[in-house]
């Protein structure tokens, strides 16, 4: 059973050890994780700053996700689920409650690298659609959107 709570303090341990264990390969790959992904102070500040929900299979943590609401589009800024509970249906059950709460009409939006070749079958598997290439310099991501309806 999956559900899906407002973060807290008390889940910021929690949400560090998972993204640590989620985003290894992106460690491995390119020597560090999304900005912030290891750092306690950093997730008090998407806290803060943005709608930052736990995820839970039974009564444990086993990912999360944060987004910040524009005029027209919903930003997904990440989304993570442990590596031991992935393929489990637990991201798509967070895309699904997003889905739900962002308003008809708009779009749902994020950003994957562009070595992250299992992200992008995942959101392209639930239906988002590549918009554009975003280079970085010395990086380069894809930028994907879905239209709520």
């Amino acid at each position: 059973m999956n559900s899906i709570e407002k973060a807290s303090k008390s889940d910021i341990e929690a949400l560090l050890d998972i993204q640590v264990s989620a985003f290894s390969t992106d460690q491995k790959l390119c020597g560090s994780g999304p900005p912030g992904y290891d750092d306690h102070e950093y997730q008090l500040k998407a806290m803060k700053r943005y709608s930052y929900y736990v995820i839970k299979h039974k009564s444990y943590v086993v990912g999360g996700f944060y987004f910040s609401v524009e005029q027209d589009s919903l930003k997904l800024l990440r989304l993570f689920v442990a590596p031991t509970h992935q393929g489990l249906g637990i991201g798509t059950f967070a895309l699904d409650f997003l889905l739900e709460i962002a308003r008809p009409g708009t779009a749902i939006e994020l950003e994957t690298p562009t070595f992250s070749t299992a992200a992008q079958r995942f959101y392209e598997k639930n239906g988002f659609r590549k918009a554009k290439l975003i280079d970085y310099g010395s990086s380069q991501s894809y930028q994907y959107s879905k239209s709520v309806t």
